[in-house]
């Protein structure tokens, strides 16, 4: 079976339990058999969404607004497909982060120096000393960063692969069923 060669070990198992999910199975195979979205749910699909999630997490924020400003509502898609759907989503998402090159390290390097200089503000304020320096340090570094990348031309394969990354990753979240959304995208 194609699908089995994607799955893990474990979820191998789950797919083949006697001639079908229900059939001898333990009563742990038969509850798993009954989850939505299996047999795409599985845990190599969870442990891909939260690294595909870090990863827009670590977009610029403008970038990624600019990105889903035009995006309208996901395709209506049958609950007993959206499994399917998104393990399809996520799958074709690794494909554009393979085009991405260094440019998701250069921007993860400007959005934690730019999260570390927030909670360095707010939380030692008017505060001098240690703390601040690495806020202002962490500052320092966003903006030489930022300063770089706006320099240097980023390639159009990489601006549209970089697109592409970002509506598909939505479109992964929005199918979910764990109810997570990135709290920057817009309603």
């Amino acid at each position: 079976m194609k699908l089995a060669s994607h799955a893990s070990t474990e979820d191998r198992r789950e797919l083949s339990v006697g001639s079908g999910p229900m059939a001898d199975g333990t009563p742990e195979d038969r509850r798993r058999a009954l989850r939505p979205g299996w047999p795409f749910v599985t845990r190599d699909l969870i442990k891909q969404r939260a690294r595909q999630r870090q990863d827009l997490r670590l977009v610029e924020h403008h970038i990624v607004l600019r990105a889903v400003e035009h995006m309208g509502a996901p395709p209506g898609v049958e609950d007993t497909d959206r499994g399917l759907v998104e393990w399809e989503l996520r799958r074709v998402a690794d494909g554009f982060r393979a085009d991405l090159g260094g440019i998701l390290g250069d921007m993860a390097t400007v959005t934690v120096a730019e999260a570390m200089q927030r909670f360095g503000e707010a939380t030692y304020g008017a505060r001098r000393g240690k703390a601040e320096a690495l806020g202002l340090q962490m500052g320092k570094t966003a903006r030489t960063t930022l300063d770089e990348l706006q320099d240097s031309a980023v390639e159009d394969a990489q601006a549209t692969a970089l697109f592409d990354y970002i509506l598909t990753l939505v479109m992964a979240d929005e199918l979910a069923d764990d109810g997570y959304r990135d709290p920057r995208i817009p309603r």
